[in-house]
């Protein structure tokens, strides 16, 4: 284990704690299960089953670590009583991904919500040490990169989802009239085209209005997405009926001269 520290009471999202840092690298951050099951709500038995239960998951000395087996911590530094340490076979640490396995485990209501709470007030928080030794440039550079990365990382994901948005939404009145002006023109041009009374053209609406939705995947014309506009309108322009439409519309005309 690294150089554990215990660097005192710590607050975050309303819940207080010890902070530990130190015990997986030198400025990381670590929590005890005991805290972990006061924030959950839980006892400290349960996690320490589902963690035994798992313990697969847990890689040793980046994950997890058993506070017991380090004789160089002073478990009485944590506020363990001696009859606590004596009764305890495990006492654990997990580091942030330590935690974030057993939140997979959990899957608390509390779980992700309090989650990203430790992850930016506590766990990506490195403590400067006690004399409050001011950072260097380089330090503060170094903070502000980080800052700023996670600034465009958080636009660039609210972008996305804002396009996505937009891509995925159903066309507006407008548009929506705008294919079903092309569908009647279209459908009356070939008609006319084609010499199809107009008492006859119901096959053909019924066989373009069919196409419509298998090439814009949808099952009413108006649940079409704002990204297929143009593709629609392209199509309904180069429509052409299908044969058995076109058989249907022949067999209907025979039939209307044989009983003329």
């Amino acid at each position: 284990m690294k150089d554990l520290k215990v660097i005192g009471k710590e607050q975050v999202a309303g819940y207080e704690f010890i902070g530990i840092e130190g015990g997986f690298g030198d400025g990381t951050r670590g929590m005890l299960v005991r805290d972990i099951a006061e924030i959950h709500g839980t006892t400290v038995k349960r996690i320490n089953e589902l963690i035994k239960k798992n313990i697969m998951r847990f890689k040793n000395g980046v994950d997890i670590v058993n506070l017991k087996d380090d004789s160089v911590v002073v478990l009485n530094d944590l506020e363990f009583t001696q009859n606590a340490i004596n009764r305890y076979k495990y006492i654990y640490l997990l580091s942030e991904r330590g935690y974030s396995k057993l939140l997979k485990i959990l899957e608390d209501d509390t779980a992700w919500d309090i989650y990203d709470k430790f992850v930016d007030g506590y766990f990506n928080m490195r403590q400067h040490i006690k004399e409050q030794m001011p950072m260097t440039d380089l330090e503060k550079i170094a903070l502000l990169a980080q800052g700023t990365t996670q600034l465009s990382e958080r636009i660039e994901k609210v972008d996305s989802k804002l396009d996505n948005l937009i891509e995925n939404q159903a066309l507006n009145a407008t548009d929506y009239g705008s294919v079903n002006r092309a569908v009647n023109h279209r459908v009356y041009a070939y008609a006319s085209i084609h010499h199809i009374p107009k008492s006859n053209v119901g096959p053909l609406f019924k066989d373009l209005g069919n196409q419509i939705k298998q090439v814009a995947n949808v099952g009413n014309r108006s649940r079409i997405k704002s990204k297929d506009y143009d593709m629609v309108i392209k199509f309904i322009d180069n429509w052409e009926p299908s044969t058995a439409t076109k058989t249907i519309i022949e067999q209907t005309e025979l039939d209307v001269e044989k009983s003329a």
